[in-house]
């Protein structure tokens, strides 16, 4: 790098430089390395001033004395970095800290708190849906309020046991019932749903084929194989009457 050109991350005062390397780290899935910043941060930084004069902050900048002080800064600076900002959540009783993993740095929750963590794991793990469960819960958010009778005849196979596991989930609840002979009950998805799914309302749901399609391409597909299997009965039958 040139060394008239400086990078903007160091002309940030400190505060903005640990709420810069924060960010990159929180954001990142994969654990972030050192050269990895330096490249986002010092080095991209420098290309882009380089091609087309401009820069990637706008926030309060150093004095003089102190970029000059960090004019040769190297990848393994921002471990200086990174303490800081470790002490800075530990000052604070943040739950969480920055950890060196597979070669570089990432957010994880403080190991006092490993119990807590390991009950949502749980919680979520419970709610987890099987491929049954998922198309029965599509039937019902889509055709709601629906029956028992109504869902299976779209699913074509038994849904009750599905059924109850999303109640229990709290996924889908009974919201009343159908005003016909026996009343059954009708069935509903919940706020629960909403939320486990990130929509505000059902009217956010995503258009999908009509579930009536669906249906009568599974009847259809039924009614074949059921013709299939008559004609191979018959035709065992035609074969072991000739073999008499």
């Amino acid at each position: 790098m040139p060394e008239n050109i400086i990078p903007v991350f160091l002309k940030l005062s400190k505060d903005d430089q640990k709420s810069a390397v924060e960010a990159i780290i929180f954001a990142s899935e994969e654990p972030v390395s050192l050269n990895t910043l330096y490249k986002i941060l010092i080095k991209n930084d420098y290309d882009k001033k380089h091609d087309n004069n401009i820069e990637i902050f706008d926030l309060p900048q150093k004095t003089d004395e102190e970029i000059n002080s960090d004019h040769n800064f190297k990848p393994e600076d921002f471990l200086n970095i990174i303490n800081e900002i470790n002490r800075d959540l530990l000052i604070s009783s943040r739950p969480y800290h920055i950890i060196n993993i597979s070669g570089g740095y990432q957010f994880a929750t403080r190991t006092e708190y490993g119990e807590l963590i390991q009950q949502l794991i749980k919680y979520k793990t419970k709610r987890r849906l099987t491929q049954a469960s998922l198309e029965t819960l599509a039937i019902i958010a889509y055709k709601q309020p629906i029956t028992k009778a109504e869902i299976e005849q779209i699913r074509g196979v038994s849904c009750g046991d599905v059924i109850n596991s999303l109640i229990e989930k709290k996924f889908v609840d009974i919201v009343g019932r159908k005003d016909t002979i026996g009343r059954p009950l009708l069935f509903g998805t919940t706020p629960d749903f909403l939320k486990f799914f990130g929509l505000n309302s059902l009217n956010d749901l995503p258009e999908l084929k009509e579930l009536d399609d669906i249906a009568n391409e599974l009847k259809t597909n039924a009614d074949e194989l059921n013709f299939t299997i008559e004609i191979d009965s018959n035709k065992q039958e035609n074969k072991d009457s000739n073999s008499l």
